[in-house]
């Protein structure tokens, strides 16, 4: 944890406003409509997201971190309550809440231990609900170019495990869920369309899946 300092969240991993309301669009345009929603933003770092969306819906966020924590309650007046320092690695989430959307915006290539995903899913997703997710893409076009030691999804030393689009949709439909959309875009073409739906090179996957059942 001692990695997750006030440099790592000053750093350009942290999107920024802009960058968040492209995902957000992004979202919208495939069918889910973040209105009058719950949403739990996990790895919510500063709390920026959690600020933009709790304008129409009901929202909290959780991060491994207790800086990025307490950053976030600062950008969240009010919000103190539905913000929270956990890891998702290590145990359950502490609140009895059923979510439509749950966030993970370069979460996943973090986690050591999935098993609490699994739960989270099984217990506070609704069915009907998202699951949506962004992770640097280990076929990216960007990592055979300027090679792995400066490729964004190895440069950073939190990173344990890397998805290709095949391997992080194998991983999500195990857990149960179903591919609403999946595709790799590129920073500077941050698109859902034909191009970056059927060639997985982007340096970032991009999915939404569906919990179609209940499967406590």
């Amino acid at each position: 944890m001692e990695n997750y300092n006030e440099e790592y969240f000053a750093s350009d991993s942290i999107k920024d406003e802009a960058f968040l309301k492209k995902y957000i669009s992004l979202i919208e345009e495939s069918g889910v409509i973040l209105n009058n929603k719950s949403i739990l933003d996990v790895g919510c770092a500063n709390g920026e997201l959690v600020r933009i969306l709790s304008q129409t819906n009901t929202c909290y966020g959780i991060d491994i971190s207790d800086i990025a924590i307490q950053n976030a309650k600062k950008h969240n007046s009010g919000m103190a309550n539905n913000l929270l320092c956990h890891d998702l690695g290590k145990a359950d989430f502490p609140l009895n809440i059923e979510f439509h959307v749950i966030t993970m915006f370069d979460v996943i290539e973090h986690f050591h231990n999935f098993s609490y995903l699994q739960t989270l899913i099984n217990t506070n997703l609704k069915t009907g609900g998202y699951l949506i997710v962004t992770t640097p893409n280990a076929h990216s076009l960007q990592r055979f170019v300027v090679g792995n030691e400066k490729f964004v999804g190895e440069k950073d030393p939190t990173h344990v495990l890397l998805f290709t689009a095949y391997t992080l949709d194998f991983f999500l439909r195990r857990l149960g869920l179903q591919k609403k959309e999946l595709f790799c875009g590129f920073g500077f073409y941050l698109k859902n369309n034909f191009l970056t739906r059927t060639f997985p090179l982007g340096a970032q996957i991009f999915a939404i899946y569906e919990k179609v059942e209940n499967r406590k």
